[in-house]
């Protein structure tokens, strides 16, 4: 799919550029007279809880959004995930969130998740679209899930 629309694009004079490609998913800018847009292409497993109907509009349940929040910080681990991720799992819990991503992708381990959740040191606080008396909290609650999932891997 992701080599027929650059392709297809090509024919109408975009220029792409892949960032990242993969089997399942693909993220590309593509140009065309001084413009430009980010595109992401993937494969995506079907949703463990019933979808959600909200102003008429199918949207996924909340908890297979903190699913799908942690398999985000394991890819791409912007702002807004960690952000999205602390709400849900403070709604949901630490355990349930984990269990869930890992009924989508049986590939996850908490060691992973762990390491990846590290990778919110590297954002600064601007980068973390909540209330800014928030943030310290936020990087709290990660630093002492990231200590909770190591201690269970450890044993």
């Amino acid at each position: 799919l992701a080599s027929a629309f650059v392709a297809d694009l090509g024919e109408s004079g975009w220029t792409v550029e892949v960032l990242r490609g993969h089997q399942t998913f693909t993220r590309m800018i593509a140009r065309k007279g001084g413009e430009s847009i980010e595109v992401d292409l993937a494969v995506d497993s079907p949703p463990l809880f019933p979808v959600e109907v909200v102003d008429r509009i199918s949207c996924l349940a909340p908890q297979d959004m903190a699913a799908r929040k942690v398999l985000a910080i394991l890819d791409r681990a912007e702002g807004r995930d960690f952000t999205d991720l602390w709400v849900l799992s403070r709604e949901y819990g630490r355990a349930e969130t984990i269990s869930w991503a890992k009924q989508l992708d049986g590939g996850v381990e908490e060691a992973h998740v762990a390491g990846a959740f590290g990778d919110l040191d590297r954002l600064g606080d601007d980068e973390l679209p909540c209330d800014p008396s928030d943030r310290v909290r936020v990087r709290q609650w990660f630093e002492t899930w990231r200590a909770e999932l190591g201690s269970t891997t450890s044993e």
